[in-house]
């Protein structure tokens, strides 16, 4: 794992070393925006909101498919359980009302998604849930992004999770 986590950072710092300006996604209060930070300057060009309606007072985990213009992010917001949303981004501002809420098998009221992670060769995100109250309990939740199948639990047992990272070349 540590080998795997030293090759990411070693990958990064090389496109970083290797690019003028790298493009990023990021939160703000109510919405994600998009702009490019040129690595010579430190300056951030060409701002962007690309998806609003996020409400500020929840952290929210997303996770971004770059090939397909897709965010998936957990929106705690719900009454019952925290939903996964995809929503497709592209040169025009959309709403999180747009967004396709993935189905889950379960997502009970003292649950919480602690962390996801996106594999872009299955086109499936994996979430954390992490059980809270009594009975405290974690699962892995794998989710196709592409069907209205639901998620399907991969593994469950009496321990937190608290992150969860998808081998980017093998998923």
């Amino acid at each position: 794992m540590k080998k795997l986590l030293l090759l990411l950072i070693l990958l990064l710092l090389n496109s970083i070393a290797n690019s003028e300006s790298v493009k990023i996604i990021a939160r703000r209060p109510t919405s994600l925006v998009t702009f490019e930070l040129n690595t010579e300057n430190s300056n951030v060009t060409e701002l962007k909101t690309v998806l609003n309606g996020i409400i500020d007072k929840f952290s929210t985990h997303f996770v971004v498919d770059v090939n397909q213009s897709t965010v998936i992010l957990v929106d705690p917001s719900h009454q019952q359980h925290d939903r996964i949303q995809v929503v497709k981004i592209g040169d025009s501002e959309v709403s999180l009302n747009s967004a396709k809420t993935i189905n889950r098998q379960s997502g009970v009221a003292d649950e919480l998604i602690s962390s996801q992670s996106y594999d872009w060769i299955t086109k499936k995100v994996y979430i954390a849930v992490d059980r809270v109250g009594t009975k405290k309990s974690g699962r892995i939740e794998a989710c196709p992004i592409d069907s209205n199948d639901g998620c399907t639990i991969l593994l469950s047992n009496d321990f937190g999770m608290h992150s969860l990272v998808v081998d980017p070349t093998e998923g």
